[in-house]
């Protein structure tokens, strides 16, 4: 499983394989050219250039350089003004602003997301979020969605295909190839706006849900995670470097509190008397298997600083838990094996909860 989720970061962030910098702390600045770098802090500037990648996990980021290569920017809040970034920009982020020129592909997923007028895209734009707000211009396609697209001057040399209950388009707007979209209801566009031909799809509102459901799971575990971490701060060191160093006694003990809590469920549940308290444990197995995920997460997370680090202790931060969560969410879509891996994960992180119980419980 370890080789698998290296493996997997490796294909996803090729800069992680060639790396000559990683960068921690809570404020970091790059005021001087970096070939590669990887960076985890929870406030990111970056005012000289970068040669190679750059891959950054933090709270808010400020990119007002040139990237040599591609960004891959995960953070809360993002603000990127690159006067050029020479390949693609992906991110994913709660607010995210895009300006500045980009001569690849723009991947972007956002609570919401806005691409400035000054913003200049060589490749294809893919934006989703709660809401997308296009003003820029791309020589490629635009494929858009969320609960409200916005095109107001935005410059489609392509075709565009955009889902979404709320699609506008302003008349500064152009697409000079086809639209096809897809919506609960057909909307009314600017005459002259769209110079091919017009699609129109009905679907259900409720079909755009269950994507930011996607999105509101991600933002909610990522939460728990860092709430933990809050909670049992440097407690949680030991938790994780045990369940790391002893990982196969840790999914044990996970797998059978899988098991013997719904026995005894189903035990007390046969009793009247022990109804009230049966319903009482479900609560707790429930809430139970949602902290069993941070935990997974925030083992994930470390483990994978340790090895790219190449460190011999384990970091248990908030970078930690941003790095666990995304890397199970992306593992999950793996078929058939990503199922495997993620329940794995979930029966360890139980295992780490009943151990932070017995350690809290000693410590009283």
């Amino acid at each position: 499983m370890r080789k698998l989720l290296v493996l997997l970061v490796i294909i996803i962030f090729p800069s992680f394989a060639f790396a000559a910098d990683i960068s921690t702390g809570e404020l970091i600045t790059v005021e001087k050219e970096q070939r590669n770098p990887i960076i985890f802090a929870s406030d990111v500037k970056v005012k000289s250039g970068i040669s190679g990648d750059l891959t950054s996990f933090s709270s808010t980021v400020n990119i007002d350089s040139k990237v040599d290569g591609s960004a891959y920017i995960f953070a809360g809040r993002a603000n990127i003004s690159s006067p050029e970034i020479a390949n693609r920009l992906v991110v994913f982020g709660g607010q995210v602003d895009v300006s500045g020129n980009i001569k690849g592909d723009l991947i972007v997923f956002g609570g919401t997301v806005s691409i400035d007028s000054s913003a200049i895209i060589g490749g294809d734009i893919f934006a989703y979020g709660g809401n997308v707000y296009i003003n820029g211009r791309t020589f490629g396609n635009l494929r858009a969605g969320g609960g409200k697209v916005m095109l107001e001057g935005a410059v489609i040399e392509k075709s565009a295909q955009i889902k979404s209950d709320q699609i506008l388009i302003s008349e500064s707007s152009s697409i000079n190839g086809k639209l096809s979209y897809w919506s609960a209801k057909k909307a009314n566009f600017p005459e002259g706006v769209i110079k091919g031909a017009v699609e129109f799809n009905k679907v259900k509102s409720e079909t755009f849900s269950s994507s930011y459901a996607v999105i509101s799971s991600l933002v909610m575990a990522a939460f728990l995670a860092l709430a933990v971490l809050f909670l049992f701060g440097k407690k949680l060191e030991g938790i994780v470097t045990s369940a790391y160093e002893k990982f196969g006694a840790t999914l044990l003990a996970g797998f059978l509190i899988a098991i013997v809590l719904p026995l005894a469920l189903m035990i007390l549940l046969i009793s009247y008397v022990g109804i009230t308290f049966a319903l009482a444990i479900l609560f707790v197995y429930i809430a139970a298997w949602f902290f069993a995920y941070a935990y997974g997460a925030l083992l994930t997370g470390s483990a994978m600083i340790r090895w790219l680090s190449k460190s011999k202790t384990m970091k248990v931060d908030w970078s930690a838990a941003i790095i666990g969560v995304l890397a199970l969410v992306l593992i999950g879509y793996i078929p058939i094996v990503g199922g495997i891996v993620s329940f794995l994960v979930m029966l360890t992180g139980m295992g780490m909860v009943y151990s932070q119980l017995k350690e809290l419980r000693s410590s009283k």
